[in-house]
């Protein structure tokens, strides 16, 4: 075997290494689903999604003045 064939073959090894690597994430993103029960689980506080929290930063310029939300 010349160094042009071991390359040949290292080349045809690597492409097909890369094709079952695809293949494998490709079937893994297809079978792998995520289940939540239905009705979806209630909310919980903090986490995001609202919850009815309001901020006011008030460092742009048109955010300046004296209106403040009322707390809840």
């Amino acid at each position: 075997m010349t160094s042009a064939d071991v390359k040949a073959n290292d080349r045809v090894y690597a492409g097909l290494g890369a094709l079952l690597v695809a293949l494998l994430l490709f079937l893994l993103l297809i079978f792998v689903v995520f289940k939540t029960k239905n009705p979806p689980y209630p909310e919980l506080g903090g986490g995001g999604g609202g919850g009815g929290i309001e901020l006011s930063f008030g460092d742009a310029a048109q955010a300046h003045g004296q209106h403040q939300p009322r707390p809840t």
